[in-house]
């Protein structure tokens, strides 16, 4: 496999993953440091790690003479593992891993193929620890895949989780990335481009965006040197926005708490009062203030867990369903009462994504067409940069627009 231990990655304090976050709240760097990491002990986590672990043999297999007995042993081990992470439903977490993995390693091996073609010179580097700790203090992160040719620069970066997509346009951590990868080969290599790719495939999204060398050390320069000095010194002032969502401490941040309780400030206002800007504005905010809100509860919950007093809060046992431990004994007894299978047994087809996720997208769409239906959903207000076409009164004024230029 490549350099670098999946699961034993180091992490810096100022991370490229983290970039978004420590720039624009710069003290919230060293505030993390002391918080625990719970995020990379989660199913999902792990899941994502395995992932990675999977495309990289995938790679080494295909590129860099890997031997087919440590190919499959390799990829036995990864099995196992996720066997051992989701034993009732593996083999399906399995074919759905290998399925998606390889779309991430087809787009690398033909991006790879195609840059041999024009640079027969082209080199691939697999899980490399990117170095940025000249722009950075201590900075480091790895890079999943690069393809490193005469004047030109390729970076991929696989995220195999489901969550939201992310844009590869001035996103901070790639052109971090970017920053080290250019320092590990300048003085093998005269690079004048870098191009940056975000390869989601459980999301089909690939997001790319090429910039200059230039721009590049123009930002490094500019915008993340002065950024990470202060923050690497924990200095600078608390900044509210979207990049909380992921922050550690954002439960006990006043800063935070400030910038949210503004929000619900309108929550005493009739709606009568209030202009659709207001409201809008609103709207806008309110992810930010029910996530804070959860975080919120997690923490007083973990607290009180540990034997801390929460005023007005009390700790009680949660609701719970029952559920059968022995279903043979069940069915023997229901038997010999008397009673059909009919009336004790309910067999139901499963939904749609779970039939689609046990066979596979190509041969769902292939032998299951015309089985099944996508009605229109009802109509939802997004944010203006949501990339679905406008509904009702607001399609016919773009039409009519459009109509008229």
């Amino acid at each position: 496999m490549g350099n670098v231990d999946h699961t034993s990655r180091d992490h810096a304090l100022l991370s490229a993953s983290g970039a978004k976050r420590w720039m624009a709240c710069t003290p919230s760097a060293r505030l993390e440091e002391k918080a625990a990491d719970k995020s990379g002990n989660s199913i999902y986590a792990q899941e994502g790690t395995l992932a990675h672990e999977l495309s990289d043999i995938v790679l080494h297999k295909q590129w860099k003479d890997m031997s087919t007995r440590s190919f499959n042993a390799q990829k036995k081990k990864i099995h196992t593992a996720v066997k051992k992470l989701f034993p009732k439903n593996h083999e399906a977490t399995w074919a759905e891993m290998e399925r998606e993995v390889k779309k991430y390693t087809d787009i690398v091996s033909e991006q790879y193929a195609a840059t041999l073609k024009e640079y027969p010179d082209a080199l691939l580097i697999l899980e490399e620890r990117l170095d940025y700790s000249h722009i950075v203090p201590q900075g480091f992160g790895t890079g999943d895949a690069m393809i490193v040719a005469d004047v030109w620069l390729w970076i991929g970066d696989l995220k195999y989780g489901r969550g939201v997509e992310v844009d590869a346009k001035t996103n901070p951590q790639m052109m971090l990335y970017g920053l080290g990868a250019l320092r590990e080969q300048e003085l093998v290599y005269n690079i004048e481009r870098v191009s940056m790719n975000i390869i989601q495939p459980r999301l089909d999204n690939f997001s790319t965006w090429e910039c200059s060398v230039g721009y590049l050390e123009k930002w490094a320069e500019t915008i993340v040197r002065p950024k990470a000095r202060l923050a690497f010194d924990g200095e600078g002032e608390k900044e509210a926005g979207d990049h909380c969502k992921w922050c550690k401490v954002k439960a006990v941040c006043r800063t935070l708490a400030d910038h949210n309780l503004e929000i619900a400030r309108h929550d005493f206002k009739a709606a009568s009062d209030m202009s659709l800007q207001e409201l809008s504005d609103v709207l806008l905010r309110a992810p930010m203030l029910t996530d804070w809100l959860s975080a919120v509860k997690d923490h007083l919950r973990e607290e009180a867990l540990k034997g801390a007093v929460v005023p007005k809060h009390k700790l009680v046992i949660g609701k719970s369903n029952r559920k059968w431990t022995d279903q043979s004994k069940v069915q023997k007894v229901m038997d010999k009462e008397g009673f059909t299978t009919d009336e004790y047994m309910k067999s139901t087809l499963q939904g749609i994504p779970t039939i689609e996720k046990l066979l596979g997208k190509e041969a769902f769409a292939e032998k299951l067409s015309g089985t099944w239906e996508k009605p229109q959903g009802a109509p939802t207000l997004v944010h203006i940069s949501d990339k679905r076409q406008p509904y009702g009164l607001a399609s016919a004024k773009a039409d009519f627009a459009d109509a008229e230029k």
